[in-house]
C-alpha cells in the first residue's frame, strides 16, 4: 500500500476521547439509539419525550446519563458514536444524582413514576460490583455502521478497565440482539445470567455479559 494510501486510512479512523460538556447535544441521540425500548418505558411515565430528559440530563454532566459518564468517538470534529463507562463502586453516587435529577425535571408525582420504572428496570439490569467497568450506551452514527467503530470503543473500555484496576467489564445487551451479541462475543464477553424480563412491560429480556479486565 501506498504512503498516501496508509494516510487515508489514518485520517478515517475517528479519534476516541472523553467526552466534553460541548458534546451533550450530539450524544442526545446516539444515547437514545443505544435503548429506545428501555428509555421510552422509564419516561413514558412522564408522558414526555425520553430525548426531553436526555438533553438536560447529558448538560448537566452530572449522574448516570451526564456528559462525564460518556466518551466519543469523534471524525472530522464530529460525533458519531458514544459509549458511557463507570466503575461499580461509583454507582451508587451516579444514581443518586440521577434521581435527583428526575425531581428537578419533573413535576413530584410523575417524577416519581419515572423512579418507580427506573427501578423497575434495575430489576433486569442490577448494578455492577464495586470492582467492575460498566459498559452502557454503546452507539455508532447510521453511515459509521459496521466500519469497526463499535470495535475500537470496546477495545478503548478494555484499556480504560486495565488503567482502574477493575476486575471484570460488564454489560446489559437486549437478548434478541443478536448482531450485539455476536460483536461482545468478538471481544471476549460472555452471558453471566440468564436473560431476565419485566412482567408486564414490553421489553426486550436483557441479558449481562461479561468479561475478565486484561491485566
Amino acid at each position: 500500500m501506498s504512503d498516501h494510501g496508509l494516510h487515508r486510512l489514518r485520517t478515517d479512523m475517528p479519534m476516541i476521547r472523553p467526552a466534553r460538556g460541548d458534546d451533550a447535544a450530539a450524544l442526545v441521540p446516539l444515547v437514545y439509539a443505544s435503548g429506545p425500548a428501555v428509555f421510552d418505558y422509564v419516561f413514558g411515565a412522564a408522558r414526555r419525550p425520553a430525548a426531553a430528559f436526555l438533553r438536560y440530563a447529558l448538560a448537566s454532566g452530572e449522574g448516570l446519563l451526564g456528559w462525564r459518564a460518556h466518551h466519543v468517538a469523534e471524525h472530522d470534529g464530529k460525533v458519531i458514536a458514544s459509549l458511557a463507562l463507570y466503575a461499580g463502586d461509583d454507582a451508587a453516587r451516579l444514581s443518586r444524582a440521577t434521581i435527583a435529577q428526575y425531581f428537578r425535571f419533573h413535576l413530584p408525582w410523575t417524577a416519581v413514576g419515572v423512579l418507580r420504572r427506573a427501578m423497575r428496570i434495575g430489576e433486569m439490569q442490577p448494578p455492577p460490583d464495586a470492582h467492575d467497568l460498566y459498559i452502557a450506551h454503546l452507539a455508532v452514527a447510521e453511515g459509521w455502521r459496521r466500519r469497526g467503530v463499535a470495535s475500537r470503543l470496546l477495545a478503548y473500555a478494555q484499556r480504560i478497565a486495565a488503567l482502574h484496576d477493575c476486575e471484570r467489564s460488564v454489560l446489559d445487551v437486549a437478548d434478541g440482539n443478536a448482531a450485539a451479541r455476536r460483536l461482545y462475543e468478538r471481544h471476549g464477553f460472555f452471558a453471566a445470567s440468564v436473560p431476565r424480563r419485566l412482567p408486564g412491560a414490553r421489553l426486550p429480556a436483557s441479558l449481562r455479559m461479561q468479561r475478565a479486565a486484561p491485566i
